[in-house]
């Protein structure tokens, strides 16, 4: 399978879980409940900025999406591998759809 996303990106990513975990850890409960919360106000965030057409909104996009792949790690699955995942589901999902309308 091809890498979704970049090995480096995914250093990185790991890297921020770690830092992340010992802010809000060490317990995976305890983590994993943060990371929620944290999704939470990014998601009410992200809403709010982008029907204000505020542009910083696509910044909070991203932040939302490093905390998913935070969560990712937390549940101690490859991101890759999700995301192929969701990919086949999304474009499955979709046609499926077009095809109803």
């Amino acid at each position: 399978m091809k890498d979704i996303i970049l090995a480096q990106s995914l250093d990185r990513i790991r890297k921020i879980h770690l830092l992340s975990r010992q802010l809000n850890g060490p317990s995976k409960n305890e983590h994993r409940r943060k990371l929620l919360e944290l999704i939470d106000k990014h998601a009410v965030e992200v809403r709010e900025l982008l029907e204000a057409g505020d542009p910083h909104g696509v910044v909070e996009v991203g932040d939302l999406a490093v905390l998913c792949f935070e969560v990712m790690l937390e549940e101690g699955v490859e991101i890759n591998d999700v995301l192929e995942k969701c990919f086949g589901r999304y474009e499955k999902k979709l046609a499926t759809l077009l095809n109803e309308k």
